[in-house]
């Protein structure tokens, strides 16, 4: 008879031996397959209890063992992942290619003004009022205004240096020419835009053009026209090394002409 969560005998009463006790704690447990304990009743006798049941050792290694093999396969997917994004993004970089103007090549004969903007602006004023003394002029000239001419010479090559450079870097930033997977574009304005692009089939012809100067510091001008008389060309000026990107660009014609 069961009494809350104790195992009396038939009457209700505690067993009165041991031994009948664990009879029948043998008989319960082979018939339930449960597990119960003899314990001493407080009134005297011996009742049975049931013991808590714990979780078998070969029901829950199994699922402790698959525990890491289910981490290992989740930081897998993560990296596999991952692997593919970042391949992505360098196949996209590799895609798209970006060419700026060569603004120092194509502007040359402006170099050594520059050059001489920069020296007047950053050389001391005892080496430039040496230099200053060995040219044909009145001594007596230099020495009333000595200090005035040498504070102008720096702020002139200050101004003439900085303007030079401000110039070439916005022409080189106003122009961008894009060669992608599918065609090309040309990008120019620093403020306003204007973009014109083409698709590798659309082109027809590409043209460079060098002049003597062009060729000796291998820079020039790309000029790819499409087939309808009302397209815009599409130019890349002044970019470095023409040849090369002359052949980027019929490759990946010839590429996209495959695949068709």
């Amino acid at each position: 008879m069961r009494i809350g969560d104790a195992i009396y005998n038939l009457d209700g009463l505690p067993f009165r031996s041991f031994g009948l006790a664990t009879r029948m704690r043998e008989l319960l447990s082979g018939e339930s397959g449960r597990c119960y304990a003899v314990e001493n009743c407080p009134d005297g006798g011996f009742i049975l209890r049931r013991e808590p049941e714990f979780p078998r050792a070969d029901a829950v290694s199994p699922r402790r063992s698959s525990e890491p093999a289910e981490q290992a396969a989740h930081l897998g997917g993560l990296l596999q992942r991952t692997e593919r994004h970042s391949m992505k993004m360098d196949s996209e970089k590799r895609a798209a290619r970006v060419f700026r103007p060569a603004v120092l090549r194509a502007n040359a004969v402006w170099l050594p003004v520059l050059g001489i903007g920069v020296l007047l602006a950053f050389i001391p004023h005892r080496l430039l009022s040496s230099l200053l003394a060995l040219l044909p002029i009145d001594p007596s000239v230099l020495n009333t205004g000595l200090t005035w001419t040498l504070n102008g010479l720096t702020l002139m090559g200050g101004f003439l240096s900085g303007a030079l450079l401000f110039w070439l870097w916005t022409e080189w930033l106003s122009a961008a020419y894009v060669v992608s997977e599918t065609g090309v574009e040309a990008r120019e304005g620093l403020v306003a835009r204007d973009t014109v692009g083409l698709r590798f089939q659309d082109i027809r012809s590409i043209t460079l053009r060098q002049s003597w100067f062009e060729r000796l510091v291998n820079i020039g001008t790309l000029e790819l026209t499409s087939a309808g008389t009302d397209g815009r060309p599409v130019r890349f000026v002044d970019i470095a090394w023409p040849g090369r990107v002359k052949v980027l660009i019929q490759n990946r014609m010839n590429r996209v002409e495959g695949d068709d």
